[in-house]
């Protein structure tokens, strides 16, 4: 059957793409990346490793929940529930908040006063170091990223309340920590460029 028409044929065209993949494989993985070309793309590409440290303030709305069993804590009992805002009254909470802090306020002094999530406002709202790829909601990340150092987003919606985030401090991932990424960018470019 190998030496049959149309097997031959099938055999050979399988043989000779076998042989164009093993080729190009061979010579992808060939390919030289110099550290100084990885570092001229770090510097010329750098927004893709910037990296924000946030803070937020949350001005929540909708219903306050009331604690499981009123009558298991004196400390609970004794304390009066706070007064849940429609999402009108949290934006323009929000609005003037973001007035306030961009008008000279201190702003972990507002997180401390204002905010409404408590596993936070103990920290002055630092929420951490946000990058381009990390799993936060679009729409934060999205503002986070186009803040400059020390400067506050408009009131951003999510369920259950409104967010102003605040860039802390702008800085970069260092070289050191990204290169291996780099460089495995720069050869499947440099493999494109080559096929």
């Amino acid at each position: 059957l190998a030496e049959k028409s149309p097997y031959k044929q099938g055999l050979d065209f399988a043989i000779d793409a076998a042989l164009a993949q093993f080729y190009v494989r061979e010579s992808t993985t060939a390919i030289t990346i110099s550290p100084e070309e990885i570092e001229k793309y770090y510097n010329d590409h750098k927004e893709p490793f910037r990296r924000i440290k946030v803070s937020g303030l949350k001005v929540a709305f909708g219903s306050t929940e009331a604690p499981a069993d009123a009558n298991s804590s004196s400390i609970m009992a004794s304390r009066v529930p706070k007064k849940a805002l429609t999402e009108e009254e949290a934006k323009a909470k929000a609005v003037k908040l973001v007035g306030q802090i961009r008008g000279g306020a201190d702003f972990a002094k507002l997180v401390q006063l204002e905010s409404d999530d408590e596993n936070t406002k103990a920290k002055g709202g630092d929420l951490g170091v946000w990058g381009m790829t990390d799993n936060v909601p679009e729409a934060l990340r999205s503002a986070v990223l186009s803040l400059k150092e020390g400067e506050v987003s408009d009131p951003i919606r999510q369920a259950g309340g409104f967010y102003i985030v605040h860039a802390d401090a702008a800085t970069y991932a260092p070289l050191t920590e990204v290169q291996d990424a780099i460089f495995a960018q720069l050869q499947q470019q440099k493999g494109a460029d080559w096929l």
